[in-house]
């Protein structure tokens, strides 16, 4: 099974993780100047994979946002949404996609993004994504965020992906 998951934002990322053929494949958003998506890259991804799903965090607006921050965020979401609607979709909270990605890891082992870096870190010892001490939190989110897909929705519960490396686009 093919499963995009993305974390939407300025920043985001998209993680394919071909379940069939044991790869991993990412690509970073593009915007212009205005914040609006260049959505080209991103309809080519996903209609050169042609994913099986796509998982894309629903996310909230954040605490000390102001209107306009808040607005240009949920632009983006609305971009990309609309942009992969031609796919099958689901949204779970961050809550939903980390507890089944990040199982194994006590709550209280430190806020949502060291918990999700422990989980990764547990699960696959040998960083098949390369992640360095400072890690790519939205290339991590993503890839957890595709994880909980795999494990949903195509019920993989081992794993074993490389990382395509000649596959990456930034």
């Amino acid at each position: 099974m093919k499963v995009v998951g993305i974390d939407p934002g300025k920043n985001g990322c998209l993680c394919l993780i071909d379940s069939k053929n044991n790869f991993i494949k990412f690509k970073k958003l593009v915007f212009n100047k205005s914040n609006i998506l260049d959505k080209s890259p991103l309809l080519n991804f996903l209609k050169n994979e042609n994913p099986d799903l796509v998982v894309m965090e629903k996310v909230q607006g954040r605490g000390g946002w102001g209107a306009t921050q808040s607005f240009n965020f949920g632009l983006v979401c609305g971009q990309i949404m609309a942009t992969a609607s031609d796919y099958p979709m689901v949204f779970p909270p961050p809550q939903t996609w980390q507890a089944v990605s990040c199982r194994g890891v006590a709550k209280g082992a430190g806020d949502a993004k060291e918990r999700t870096l422990s989980a990764y870190r547990t699960m696959f010892p040998k960083n098949p994504l390369l992640l360095k001490k400072t890690y790519d939190k939205d290339r991590l989110d993503s890839f957890m965020i595709a994880l909980y897909g795999q494990i949903v929705f195509a019920k993989i519960q081992s794993f074993n992906f490389e990382l395509a490396e000649e596959k990456i686009t930034e």
